[in-house]
């Protein structure tokens, strides 16, 4: 009797051994899925597209300013922001950076800052000219614009760093 048992329960566990292997498949994937970044640059371009509607919208645009609107909004979208790890950050071996010396950190982060300067400088100039080619009114639309967002999001701006990354904040 014993026998019959533990031969049955043997043919048991190794009938069950394929089952048991069939059953700790993963389960079909449902709910959330992060992004290609396909979608993720498609989802980008049309928030960008709503923006640049919005902004034109507000200060009551003209079809013949659209274009410097679309200038002014390409030329003060800050750089180096899509590739996961903010401004900043050039892509590169981690291990690199790590063995590169104190020396040669120090300049590498002193290039990224005046690279950095020279970007907000581009923002800057770029504000001055759109500014200059709206009407009065438009003026003081932009200027609202441009304050109630300090305001909302504090100096720190939409992005959560210092200036955010809002075009609006590019006049400082």
């Amino acid at each position: 009797m014993r026998l019959a048992i533990l031969v049955s329960f043997a043919a048991a566990a190794l009938g069950a051994v394929p089952v048991l292997a069939a059953d700790q498949s993963p389960p079909p994937q449902t709910g959330w899925q992060r992004p290609s970044p396909e979608q993720m640059e498609a989802r980008r371009a049309a928030m960008e597209a709503k923006r640049a509607t919005d902004i034109a919208l507000l200060l009551g645009l003209r079809a013949d300013q659209k274009p410097a609107l679309d200038s002014f909004l390409a030329s003060s979208r800050r750089h180096g922001m899509h590739d996961g790890r903010g401004p900043g950050h050039a892509p590169g071996d981690a291990s690199s950076a790590q063995s590169e010396g104190t020396l040669a950190a120090l300049d590498r982060m002193d290039q990224r800052i005046d690279q950095r300067d020279a970007e907000a400088k581009q923002r800057i100039e770029a504000t001055k000219r759109f500014y200059a080619g709206l009407t009065p009114d438009q003026q003081q639309r932009f200027d609202a614009m441009a304050h109630l967002m300090r305001g909302q999001f504090g100096h720190r701006g939409m992005g959560g760093r210092d200036g955010g990354h809002h075009p609006m904040h590019a006049m400082g």
